[in-house]
């Protein structure tokens, strides 16, 4: 899953990136390019914790999840007094349970109990941003767009690690592929090929600017594995258990990537409420090439993509214009 604000994130590192087609070295290649990056930029998210909470940031965001939480769970007539399982599990984010036994209750929590802290990334250079990036996005708040899945709002704040201030009106963009690793608008090798209307499947893709608080949310649903992972009941590869990923050691070496988690109701089913803070340097800039233009006629292949992506599927593309006033530039965690 990924996030751009006028950058673009992986929002779940294991997942963002093990794009289908990386070889091991491209991917050893990208790991030492974000080793040399966070050599000469090593201020992270955890450097603005006491000027956060000093300004009032924490108290304001534990309301404000807290109240959105309470909303989700009205909308899918989950009753407000169950109590939640807050999600929590290399050393120290491998032995962190992002969901754990702690029970909170509307009538004895203070919303700090749950929310208390920001799981959070950092911005690095983005290396991989084919052949799913997509120009052109829809804006809105809800991208399911009848997908089936586990229902998942993701609550997202956005800080400049350079000044520990909220970035207001920073466009915001997100994607992920389906619960059988299937991604809308881009097509070649990705899910069925005959499929020619895929280029202009626009589910689990969207972009909305962040409040003045730094603040964006999503309605979404939990992503499932890239392609070849994915069903599960037939995937015969050699499981990676996160303590032999090295990319997620690498990402973990600073941070926390992984996003924090609870239930809305007793089971997973239900649907989830997920939080993350990304820190991101607002001076940090580069351009970047797009699989796909998404127009109000549908999707158009970029024919300049090159590696970066495959573009549509065979056969001419839709008619229409490349949009204007698109982010023009990004970086990635």
């Amino acid at each position: 899953m990924k996030f751009s604000t006028i950058l673009s994130a992986a929002m779940l590192a294991q997942q963002g990136m093990s794009h289908p087609g990386q070889s091991k070295a491209e991917a050893l290649q990208e790991l030492q390019q974000r080793r040399e990056y966070r050599s000469m930029n090593k201020r992270t998210l955890a450097d603005c914790a006491d000027q956060l909470k000093a300004r009032g940031n924490d108290a304001l965001l534990q309301a404000r999840r807290s109240a959105k939480l309470e909303a989700m769970r009205k909308k899918r007539s989950i009753s407000t007094d169950k109590p939640l399982l807050k999600a929590r599990s290399f050393d120290d984010v491998l032995n962190t349970d992002h969901h754990s036994n702690l029970t909170v209750t509307p009538e004895t929590a203070d919303p700090a109990t749950l929310f208390t802290g920001n799981a959070s990334c950092t911005l690095t250079p983005e290396t991989t941003e084919g052949p799913y990036w997509v120009a052109g996005e829809l804006v809105r708040e809800n991208i399911v767009d009848g997908q089936a899945g586990v229902p998942l709002t993701l609550d997202i704040q956005v800080v400049d690690v350079n000044t520990c201030e909220v970035v207001p009106q920073a466009y915001t963009e997100i994607w992920h592929c389906n619960s059988t690793g299937v991604y809308g608008v881009v097509a070649g090798g990705n899910g069925n090929q005959a499929d020619l209307a895929n280029i202009n499947n626009t589910a689990l893709r969207g972009i909305q600017q962040t409040d003045n608080d730094g603040v964006v949310a999503f309605e979404t649903l939990f992503p499932g594995h890239s392609e070849k992972e994915a069903p599960y009941n037939t995937n015969t590869q050699a499981l990676t258990v996160n303590k032999d990923d090295f990319i997620f050691e690498e990402e973990a070496a600073n941070v926390d990537p992984s996003v924090e988690y609870v239930y809305l109701g007793d089971s997973i089913s239900e649907g989830l409420f997920g939080w993350i803070a990304f820190g991101i340097d607002t001076a940090a800039a580069r351009n970047v090439t797009p699989a796909v233009y998404l127009t109000e006629n549908g999707g158009v292949a970029n024919p300049n993509a090159g590696a970066g992506g495959p573009g549509g599927p065979g056969g001419p593309p839709p008619t229409g214009s490349r949009p204007t006033n698109l982010p023009t530039a990004t970086a990635s965690a």
